[in-house]
């Protein structure tokens, strides 16, 4: 590797630590590498910025300023993650009336974590299944549900599916989802 290699690697570096857990610690797919790249570019010189401003307080040693922006980067990665994750930006900005999106990969995603609740699948070939909602994928186009709780809704019949634990229902195969509220089973 070329010397000037190294130091852009060692440059953006904190931007890819950065990346490395936003994308680690969320639900969010992973941009094509080219955009990554200006990502982590945009989050090194925010890095950098702020290890400036951090210099004309504390006395940091060149050799020590890896360090700093690998820390700072970390510290960062998580902060977006936990921004994200808890929808904190978004819910800011929908306050004032500047977007009305949501930090969530998905609205799928977003429902499913705004409304912890039982809820009925309504499967493509007519059954219905009742169940509480463990675990679901970004993509309501790809994964599955991990349900718990289950029973089928047949006609007028209800069902408790007592021999299973957790099912796995691949997306695919529902149709829409019903979301219950106070239920008692």
């Amino acid at each position: 590797m070329s010397k000037e290699l190294i130091e852009l690697l060692n440059y953006i570096l904190p931007g890819l630590i950065t990346l490395w857990l936003f994308y680690g610690l969320t639900s969010h797919k992973k941009p094509p590498q080219f955009e990554r790249i200006i990502e982590a570019l945009i989050y090194t010189i925010f890095i950098q910025f702020f290890i400036a401003v951090l210099k004309l307080f504390i006395e940091i040693k060149s050799e020590h300023e890896i360090i700093f922006s690998i820390s700072i980067a970390m510290i960062f990665g998580v902060i977006l993650s936990y921004f994200s994750n808890n929808d904190i930006f978004h819910k800011l900005l929908r306050f004032l009336k500047i977007t009305k999106q949501t930090s969530y990969p998905s609205e799928w995603f977003g429902v499913f974590n705004k409304y912890k609740r039982f809820i009925v699948l309504n499967l493509k070939d007519g059954r219905r299944l009742f169940g509480w909602p463990i675990e679901w994928p970004s993509d309501p186009n790809n994964g599955y549900l991990l349900m718990t709780n289950l029973y089928w809704f047949n006609n007028k019949n209800i069902i408790k599916i007592d021999q299973i634990e957790f099912l796995l229902i691949n997306t695919n195969q529902i149709e829409w989802i019903e979301f219950y509220e106070d239920v008692k089973v």
